[in-house]
């Protein structure tokens, strides 16, 4: 299929991240998502964009060419570690076009990260690890009870992908979202260490939770729900369960 008929729903680019993975990148945020974490920051990556009335949120069809275009313009920074990181929302939902601009990207010399939550099924993973560079993966907690009160679903698939990357030797990078009243306590931390201690990720990252997205939520007429800031010493505190300190 020609690279101007593929397209794909993105809801936002964004040019010169230091978040997204390693160097500087330029993210792709895939509009979708099968999920609804309370804390999620970025609602209007699964928000219908029927429902907008903002021109800040806009969903626009790129194809591979156009975003190919862009991010190209983006290589003189990249560096040695940086390049593209797909992140939603949920870039996995819209596998077949991932997989195709992930190539593209590659036979550009662009280095690639695919931000997921692992809600997918793995023969997704199989079909664009190829053509990945790095995951990063994110592990929200463990108590499967506890992560579908708080994002919608169970996460057994989560974990059980997770493995299979290691499997299949993937570089990946764990990401945590630490937000009070969810997962910030020592029993669910020590649960994820003691998960992780038998592999070996590329790096394990602490995300705090914070409000900057809340606005959004009035904006798009939801509902906030507002959980407390962690400070430095409860980040810390965190991090020395992990063995991060």
């Amino acid at each position: 299929m020609s690279l101007n008929l593929r397209k794909a729903k993105v809801f936002d680019i964004q040019r010169g991240s230091m978040v997204d993975g390693p160097g500087v990148r330029t993210t792709v945020f895939f509009h979708g998502c099968e999920m609804r974490c309370q804390w999620c920051h970025n609602p209007e990556g699964f928000v219908v964009p029927s429902n907008y009335g903002f021109s800040e949120f806009k969903v626009k069809d790129y194809s591979i060419k156009e975003l190919i275009e862009i991010v190209s313009e983006d290589i003189p920074f990249y560096g040695e570690d940086g390049g593209v990181t797909c992140s939603g929302g949920e870039c996995m939902l819209q596998s077949d076009f991932l997989l195709s601009f992930l190539k593209e990207c590659k036979k550009n010399g662009i280095n690639t990260a695919v931000d997921t939550s692992g809600c997918v099924q793995f023969e997704t993973f199989m079909k664009v690890l190829p053509c990945t560079d790095l995951f990063l993966y994110d592990i929200k907690c463990i108590s499967p009870e506890l992560h579908e009160k708080f994002t919608g679903v169970n996460n057994i698939r989560i974990l059980s992908n997770l493995r299979g990357l290691f499997s299949m030797g993937a570089n990946v990078i764990i990401r945590i979202p630490l937000v009070p009243g969810f997962n910030a306590n020592e029993e669910e931390f020590v649960k994820i260490k003691e998960f992780l201690s038998e592999f070996h990720p590329k790096a394990v990252e602490i995300l705090p939770y914070h409000t900057l997205g809340c606005a959004k939520y009035e904006k798009l007429g939801l509902q906030c729900v507002n959980f407390e800031v962690p400070d430095d010493e409860t980040v810390d505190k965190y991090k020395e369960i992990l063995g991060l300190r």
